[in-house]
C-alpha cells in the first residue's frame, strides 16, 4: 500500500509539472486545426466568388452585344448591307 501511495505521489508530481505543456500543446493544435479549416473555407468561398464573377462578366458582355444590335432587331437593313 505504501508503494502505491509513493507511485501516485510521483505520478502527481510528474503530471503537475508537465500537464501545462501538454495542455498548451493540445490548445495550440486546436488553434492550428481551426486556422486550417478557416483557410479551407476561405479558399472555397474565393473559388466560388471567382466563378460567379466570371459568370457575371459573361452576362454583361452578352448585354453589351444586345445593346449594340437593338437599333436593328431584325438584322441590318438591305440598304446598309
Amino acid at each position: 500500500m505504501k508503494g502505491a501511495v509513493q507511485v501516485l505521489s510521483c505520478i502527481h508530481r510528474v503530471v503537475s509539472t508537465h500537464c501545462m505543456i501538454v495542455h498548451s500543446f493540445s490548445y495550440d493544435a486546436t488553434l492550428q486545426v481551426k486556422a486550417a479549416m478557416n483557410e479551407i473555407n476561405s479558399s472555397k468561398r474565393l473559388k466560388f466568388a471567382v466563378a460567379e464573377r466570371a459568370e457575371g462578366e459573361k452576362i454583361l458582355e452578352v448585354k453589351r452585344a444586345e445593346v449594340c444590335t437593338v437599333p436593328y432587331p431584325n438584322g441590318l437593313p438591305i440598304t446598309l448591307a
